[in-house]
């Protein structure tokens, strides 16, 4: 398990309850330069900190291998840099939560930081940088949207 950075992680309500860190990992340099972005890390993925690695994204690598396209062509991100988990809640929980937006912005400079990066290093290989955001949450972040915004009703699923 890596330890979390304490900036910014040291000011957020998931520091003492969150699990592992999880930062961004691969280059991007396939598939015109995707970064796969998740809600946040799962029970493995804390364990291992290596993003996607648990049930989930072994099922999406798996499906995406069956195709020819390999999990390290993508950068992979999370807007949590950490598995969600406080006392009172069950693990992996955030949408919802009375936490949820102030875990979000408390980790928003990490993810800033490694879509700033990818942007860059797309850049740089003449690639054309792409965000791919799997699930609400992520897309909500990507996107600037807040909860209740029209755009999430019932034509976004």
């Amino acid at each position: 398990m890596l330890l979390k950075p304490d900036n910014p992680c040291a000011s957020c309500v998931l520091y003492g309850d969150g699990l592992g860190y999880v930062p961004a990992s691969g280059g991007g340099d396939n598939y015109n330069g995707v970064m796969i972005l998740g809600e946040a890390a799962g029970e493995t993925e804390a364990a291992e900190g290596i993003g996607w690695c648990g049930k989930a994204g072994h099922y999406l690598f798996t499906q995406l291998q069956r195709i020819g396209i390999e999990r390290d062509g993508f950068r992979i991100a999370n807007v949590l840099a950490c598995q969600p988990k406080m006392r009172g809640f069950k693990p992996n929980a955030l949408a919802g939560t009375p936490f949820e937006a102030s875990a979000i912005a408390t980790c928003s400079p990490l993810l800033d930081a490694d879509i700033e990066a990818h942007k860059a290093s797309c850049m740089q290989k003449g690639l054309h940088p792409v965000v791919l955001a799997l699930g609400v949450i992520a897309f909500r972040r990507v996107m600037g949207l807040q909860r209740n915004d029209p755009m999430l009703g019932d034509d976004y699923h």
